[in-house]
């Protein structure tokens, strides 16, 4: 059995907007931001749908349009921690001006309830006060954490005061003739705030334990010593692993804390990549005594790692 634990910092981008615009079509979220496969989308929608009590389907999101108010940059451990914020302001902006719109068409005061207002006579849905308002836009904007940034911002850049944290546990067999390793079963702990999207947050760490196994026993880049020219540029010699090399993967997030963070959201991104492969290395000395300094960790490092 190996442990390790992993921290990771995360970054603002103080410039972070996200507007909404709503009307009897219905309720739009746009930003000029990307979406390269970490979930931005869904992380708007749900959002947004968590402060108005509704399904994520019924908030179109628009982004990938440099016209659109200023969004982050799409990359690892900012984006989100950016956009729930501003989306969390403008979504109540939203919710509020409903709210009273609500008093003065029905004259009685109303509690904001999932999916609408509840007055002494039923409920009234968004939809319904949508349908026969003007158009209406707000836009949310990403406050300063309390306590401020790690650093003052640069480019439009700030890490973040708060750090992310992740523990793993990994066991793992050894054989000791062959030099194998194999991965048995892991439990991933995480701590980073607030999980937006669970479903998606859940197989993003799945993803980055993968890789932390493939980084630590079988992922590696050859150069040519003469050329420089790599050497394993396709899958036939650059090898990863696949379903039969991972074991049983389990993932468990802490979302305790972080209250001093705008949003209580910060990224996952790199922090479910670092301890795989310390906990890989801290098992394979805890069966063997062998204590690897050098990966991958291949048969023939670990067979003459055993023998020294």
């Amino acid at each position: 059995m190996g442990l390790a634990v992993g921290g990771w910092f995360y970054f603002v981008q103080p410039s972070a907007r996200l507007q909404i615009d709503a009307g009897p079509d219905g309720i739009v979220a746009s930003t000029a931001c990307q979406d390269i496969g970490n979930g931005t989308r869904t992380v708007i929608a749900e959002t947004v749908a968590s402060v108005l009590g509704i399904a994520p389907a019924d908030v179109k999101v628009q982004i990938g349009d440099s016209s659109l108010v200023p969004g982050p940059m799409t990359g690892g451990s900012r984006t989100t921690a950016s956009l729930v914020p501003a989306a969390i302001m403008a979504a109540e902006q939203l919710r509020d001006e409903l709210l009273e719109r609500a008093e003065q068409l029905l004259g009685v005061k109303g509690v904001a309830v999932p999916g609408g207002v509840r007055h002494p006579r039923g409920v009234v849905t968004w939809q319904q006060l949508l349908a026969g308002s003007p158009p209406l836009r707000f836009v949310g904007t990403r406050k300063r954490d309390q306590g401020g940034y790690f650093l003052p911002p640069i480019a439009d850049i700030a890490p973040g005061r708060y750090v992310a944290g992740s523990l793993q546990i990994i066991e793992v067999e050894v054989d000791t003739r062959l030099g194998r390793i194999r991965v048995l079963r892991s439990h991933t702990g995480i701590a980073a705030g607030h999980i937006v999207a669970p479903a998606l947050a859940r197989n993003q760490a799945l993803g980055g334990v993968i890789q932390g196994i493939g980084y630590a026993l079988y992922e590696e880049r050859r150069l040519d010593p003469r050329t420089g020219a790599l050497l394993t540029g396709g899958l036939e010699d650059y090898r990863i692993p696949g379903i039969g090399d991972i074991g049983e993967l389990d993932v468990h997030f802490v979302e305790d804390g972080y209250e001093r963070v705008n949003g209580r959201s910060v990224g996952l991104a790199e922090l479910v990549t670092l301890a795989p492969a310390a906990a890989i290395g801290n098992a394979v000395a805890h069966a063997t005594g062998f204590r690897p300094r050098e990966l991958p960790l291949r048969p023939d490092r670990v067979l003459q790692g055993l023998r020294g």
